[in-house]
C-alpha cells in the first residue's frame, strides 16, 4: 500500500501542483495515513492467526551486547571485574 501511494501521488502531486510545499504536506500525509492503515492491517492479521506477514516464532535473530551466543554468558554482580567485590578507594 506504501509502494501504491509513493508511485502514485509522488509523480502526480509533483506534475499538477505548482507548490512544493503544497505536495510535499500533501504526499507526507497521505504516506502517514497508508503508513497507519498498513500497520494496522497487518498487526490485526497476526492476532488474527494470520502468519503472511510475520513469523510465527517471533525470535529476534540477533543478540545485543555480546558476539558470544546466549547460554555461555556468565553472571556476575559487578560489572568490571567479575569478582563481586567492590573496588577499594
Amino acid at each position: 500500500m506504501i509502494a501504491v501511494v509513493a508511485v502514485l501521488l509522488a509523480f502526480s502531486l509533483g506534475f499538477f501542483l505548482k507548490a512544493r510545499l503544497t505536495a510535499c504536506v500533501v504526499y507526507a500525509i497521505a504516506y502517514l495515513w497508508s503508513f497507519t492503515f498498513q500497520t494496522l492491517y497487518l498487526l490485526l492479521a497476526r492476532e488474527g492467526g494470520d502468519y503472511i506477514a510475520f513469523s510465527e516464532d517471533p525470535v529476534f535473530p540477533l543478540s545485543y551486547g555480546s558476539s558470544r551466543p546466549e547460554s555461555s554468558r556468565s553472571v556476575s554482580g559487578s560489572c568490571g571485574s567479575g569478582t563481586g567485590s567492590a573496588p577499594s578507594a
